[in-house]
């Protein structure tokens, strides 16, 4: 982020008008390094200084002026011109310095005033669909569902090129070396010039990953590059144990499949099964016995409703499922399925 957005973001942090996604950015630049974590002491310094002035320009301006007419007042009664100019000096210099941080509280509004000229958008997926849109440069974003992308109106007044993601998306970016294009989630980065890559990320699992179709990317997290992907390079990064995967997968494009509506599992895990499930059907989905954790499916799905992938995946295993109606308590998400195993 540059500095005017930086400011702005801390601005919103003092009236609690902040976002999360807001919040999330502003975390990860402020654990990027030290020199920003010593930047943000100052702006919030900065910040504390102006709120002091503006109680001093509504209070005790107007003593002050009060006070001086009084005692000018008076002087003009009791001395005569020569003394009275020599305490017309004494109290210049406290105009001088008043008119001074006045002066420097306007000139801090402005550059805050600036800041708010840059326009942010926001686009969420609906469950059991994906969005495509355009980002001011041109490039390619496919949403899946329940995602959230945050970007702003125009890149032109910005160093590089940031999106926040919470969800998956699929990108194609356009290419630009001089402004590299950043894709901003609550666990790393995913720094580029211009590439095809998938992403996915939401915010309330452990693990997010990336997947190389064309280009080149980094994973940067906390300011330090974990890992440079080549195409048909595939990582997993766990910023829970802070810990990465990183294989070659020469079918990388089952991992954009859900563009055209297709769920694919290639010898995966349940757990990874259950999360796709969860944010296509908007359903939560509980594992009753462990033993159920360390099966692995393959199988296709193309607009499927939650009950038929349910009922085939159960073909394929000892494995059953029981729907329970959460309409009266969860809201959000109408259905909980709990699996569990066949024999108990």
């Amino acid at each position: 982020m540059d500095k005017k957005e930086i400011q702005y973001l801390i601005k919103r942090t003092f009236d609690n008008s902040i976002s999360e996604l807001d919040k999330t950015r502003l975390n990860s630049w402020f654990l990027e390094s030290v020199e920003n974590q010593e930047k943000f002491i100052e702006y919030k310094q900065s910040l504390e200084k102006k709120d002091e002035l503006k109680l001093s320009e509504v209070i005790d301006v107007e003593l002050a002026l009060s006070q001086t007419k009084n005692k000018i007042h008076k002087i003009k009664r009791k001395i005569n011109k020569q003394s009275y100019l020599k305490y017309a000096v004494v109290f210049l210099p406290i105009f001088f310095v008043l008119g001074l941080s006045i002066s420097c509280f306007f000139n801090n509004e402005t550059v805050f005033s600036e800041v708010k000229d840059i326009v942010f958008k926001e686009v969420t997926s609906q469950y059991g669909s994906s969005t495509e849109l355009v980002l001011p440069d041109g490039t390619l974003v496919w949403l899946n569902s329940g995602s959230t992308l945050r970007y702003p109106e125009s890149f032109d007044s910005m160093q590089d090129r940031k999106v926040v993601l919470n969800g998956e998306a699929y990108f194609e970016v356009t290419k630009n070396k001089k402004k590299p294009f950043i894709v901003n989630t609550e666990k790393a980065d995913v720094k580029v010039y211009g590439t095809s890559f998938n992403v996915s990320s939401y915010n309330d699992y452990e693990s997010m990953s990336v997947a190389l179709l064309e280009g080149k990317v980094s994973l940067v997290e906390g300011g330090n590059e974990l890992t440079v992907l080549k195409p048909t390079d595939v990582v997993e990064f766990n910023s829970v144990e802070n810990k990465l995967y990183k294989s070659v997968d020469l079918n990388i494009n089952k991992y954009v499949a859900w563009k055209e509506g297709y769920m694919v599992f290639d010898d995966t895990s349940l757990g990874k099964v259950i999360e796709r499930l969860e944010k296509w059907y908007n359903v939560k989905i509980q594992i009753e016995d462990n033993v159920l954790e360390s099966y692995r499916f393959t199988a296709t799905f193309h607009d499927e409703s939650i009950e038929n992938v349910l009922r085939l995946l159960c073909l394929s295993s000892p494995m059953e499922y029981e729907v329970l109606s959460l309409k009266s308590i969860r809201p959000e998400s109408s259905h909980k399925i709990i699996l569990k195993s066949k024999n108990k």
